[in-house]
């Protein structure tokens, strides 16, 4: 097991909280991405700490990431990570990120072997791939609706405004946390429709298939991780 090691854990939950204090006690640092995106010093620091207290380069694996120096070639066995998936919820404070941490034992998407990692360094929500489903407070309510996340930037651009009656959908931001939340029984489905890289759903979807909710892309069962899933 490469990820599931409590003590690691909480040592690079504790230096996260840590530096995200730090950091809001002076001036964030944030620059743009090529594709005009914005990138901060924390997802630097998530980046190297996670590949230094993991002791990534000791092992005979791979590594994907968002930002640093991870390659982008998804060649198993490899670690997947996100440091900060919804910077913009971390740049405006308002809690909706998540550091999404995976490793690939294989492409396959229900290989036992995969592991994931979901962390909410504001809330403390965590949830990992082992971690056993709690029951959805909505479907203790009602059989009838189903209550689902969807992205707070494709809520506000008026994507879905024509939702079925029967679905109940809530803009939440971080594809990531939303995951996790799914997991956690949460909620009953999470629903995007912009493109979306490896890095963003790699845990969420270990963790979502271990009990039994598939990935779905353009209609069609995902049964294999790939590097991005363009807008379709």
């Amino acid at each position: 097991m490469l990820i599931v090691n409590r003590k690691r854990l909480e040592e690079v939950k504790n230096k996260i909280v840590q530096k995200i204090k730090k950091t809001y006690d002076g001036e964030l640092k944030i620059s743009l991405k090529e594709d005009a995106s914005p990138v901060t010093e924390i997802d630097h620091y998530i980046s190297d700490l996670i590949r230094k207290e993991l002791d990534i380069d000791s092992l005979d694996v791979g590594f994907i990431c968002e930002e640093g120096s991870g390659k982008k070639e998804l060649v198993c066995p490899t670690v997947v990570l996100d440091p900060i998936d919804g910077t913009k919820g971390l740049i405006s404070k308002t809690g909706e990120c998540a550091v999404s941490l995976a490793f690939l034992n294989s492409i396959k998407i229900s290989d036992p072997k995969n592991e994931g990692w979901i962390y909410n360094p504001f809330t403390n929500f965590e949830i990992l791939s082992s971690s056993e489903r709690k029951v959805s407070w909505f479907k203790a309510i009602t059989t009838k609706t189903i209550f689902g996340l969807v992205s707070r930037s494709e809520w506000e651009a008026g994507l879905y405004k024509n939702t079925n009656k029967n679905k109940v959908v809530v803009p939440k931001g971080s594809i990531a946390l939303k995951l996790g939340l799914l997991a956690s029984g949460a909620s009953d489905f999470v629903w995007s429709k912009h493109p979306k890289n490896l890095w963003d759903v790699a845990a969420g979807t270990i963790m979502t298939e271990s009990l039994g909710i598939s990935f779905y892309y353009n209609g069609v069962k995902q049964t294999e991780f790939k590097n991005d899933y363009p807008e379709g």
